[in-house]
């Protein structure tokens, strides 16, 4: 924000004012062309290329390094990232810093940077998405690094009590001496598998609706021939053949056996004293074990 168009007409002097506007069209200051109360984007990221080009980085001795939204270099110092609704207005959080941070002796050494950036999104950090608009605030305080800390910390504490008062729903903070915000990397996990979960789903009706046909499976390798095994009995026959038939009627026995079928015939074969029949069977006397003789030869 320039006061007065001598000193901006000394910004268009400097290289980088050289550099965001360059050409032979003249440049004049006047009142704000952004009708926007939450802020506008400036518009550098059609330049960003060409103007950090000509930017030379120098070597950062921090943990991890910074790279704000539309700067060319890398910082050591933390960035305060906050999210709004319509109710923010961007002028009015500008006084509000400045008169309840900056103004403090303890921040005198501050730099600060706030601005309306449209913070690009990728999806799993590969497709693009778009991009969102958000406030960035850069801090800055020398090598030092623990007063740019401290003045973000504040402004999250802030935040917390005053947010919904100022048109703001959440802010995070990043530092060069330790990784960023735990919960918006969480967030923005959950939110990438979210949608990819929406997108099999979107894909599964697609193809359920014949709108998407899955290509052809290749046919399967053809696996050796198995020998056909034998094939079993059918149980109805082995029923059949086991059916001795009706109780009334007569058996079949299959042959004729002397024995069995005339008993009368066992008296006229040789040898046969010693069979005898009875109720429960036919018996013979085995004279191997006479109980009438001791010795006997086999």
């Amino acid at each position: 924000v320039f006061d007065s168009r001598l000193e901006f007409s000394e910004y268009l002097s400097s290289g980088s004012g050289q550099l965001q506007f360059h050409g032979s069209s003249a440049v004049t200051a006047g009142n704000p062309s952004c009708g926007d109360p939450t802020g506008c984007d400036c518009g550098n990221s059609v330049n960003h290329e060409r103007i950090c080009s000509a930017v030379t980085c120098g070597s950062l001795s921090c943990k991890k390094p910074l790279l704000a939204v539309g700067h060319c270099c890398e910082v050591c110092g933390a960035i305060v990232t906050i999210h709004y609704t319509d109710g923010f207005n961007l002028q009015n959080y500008r006084e509000r810093m400045r008169h309840l941070f900056l103004s403090l002796p303890q921040y005198k050494s501050i730099q600060l940077g706030l601005s309306k950036v449209l913070k690009p999104e990728r999806l799993m950090g590969i497709i693009p998405l778009g991009s969102s608009p958000e406030i960035q605030v850069v801090i800055l305080d020398g090598e030092t690094r623990k007063l740019s800390e401290a003045l973000a910390r504040d402004m999250i504490k802030d935040v917390k009590s005053h947010g919904s008062i100022l048109g703001i729903t959440g802010a995070d903070i990043q530092t060069a001496s330790e990784p960023g915000n735990s919960a918006g990397t969480v967030v923005g996990a959950v939110f990438g598998v979210l949608i990819m979960i929406t997108l099999i789903v979107i894909v599964v009706v697609l193809i359920r609706k014949g709108v998407v046909q899955m290509p052809p499976m290749p046919p399967m390798p053809s696996m050796p021939s198995m020998p056909s095994m034998p094939s079993m009995p059918s149980l109805s026959r082995f029923r059949r053949s086991t059916n001795v038939g009706d109780l009334n009627g007569e058996i079949d026995r299959g042959f004729d056996n002397p024995i069995f079928d005339k008993p009368d015939m066992l008296n006229n074969i040789p040898g046969t004293d010693s069979i005898f029949m009875t109720q429960t069977g036919v018996h013979f006397v085995n004279p191997a074990y006479d109980e009438n003789e001791t010795d006997f030869t086999i």
